[in-house]
C-alpha cells in the first residue's frame, strides 16, 4: 500500500504547476508571453498558426497570453511614480 504522506504531496504538487498550453497546429509548447488563441471547435493555435489561417476562419473564442504563473497577477503601480502622480 503506497505512503499516504508521499501521495498527498505528489498530488499538491501537480497541482500547483501551470498547465502547459500546447500549440493544435505546431504541437509545440508555448512560451511565457506569447498570444494563443482558442477556436470555436476547441482548438487551440499559436499566433503563427492563428495567422495562416484564412481571414474568414479567425474567429477565436478567445485570446490570452501564457502567463508564467498560471494566473493573473495583481497590479500596483510603482511607488516613486506613483507619489510623483499624487503631487
Amino acid at each position: 500500500m503506497p505512503d499516504i504522506a508521499q501521495l498527498l504531496v505528489r498530488h499538491s504538487l501537480a497541482a500547483s504547476r501551470p498547465a502547459e498550453t500546447v500549440c493544435s497546429g505546431c504541437e509545440r509548447t508555448l512560451l511565457t508571453g506569447e498570444r494563443w488563441h482558442q477556436l470555436d471547435d476547441g482548438r487551440t493555435l499559436c499566433d503563427l498558426c492563428f495567422s495562416r489561417l484564412p481571414e474568414e476562419s479567425r474567429q477565436a473564442v478567445r485570446s490570452e497570453r501564457v502567463r508564467a504563473l498560471g494566473r493573473t497577477l495583481a497590479k500596483s503601480p510603482c511607488s516613486r511614480r506613483f507619489a510623483q502622480r499624487a503631487a
